[in-house]
């Protein structure tokens, strides 16, 4: 990945495959097994945009999960 990030200034990025938890219509979806770029420095997730729509077009039209899992919610005050 030839770019750089304007957080942190890194321009190097390794592939790893990931987890990312998102919410959506006031429901929280857990996702496995995601391609990404992470950055070397400070480790931000960066999704292909053709990943990322594939991850929402998941979660608006999910199909039967996989698996229900239960956790804990903590609430930021």
């Amino acid at each position: 990945m030839k770019v750089k990030y304007n957080n942190c200034g890194n321009n190097t990025f390794h592939d790893e495959i990931v987890n990312h938890v998102l919410e959506i219509k006031a429901r929280i979806y857990a996702v496995k097994n995601i391609p990404a770029k992470i950055c070397d420095r400070c480790e931000a997730k960066f999704f292909s945009p053709e990943t990322y729509d594939a991850v929402y077009k998941m979660n608006y039209n999910p199909k039967s999960p996989n698996k229900k899992i239960e956790a804990e919610l903590l609430e930021f005050s």
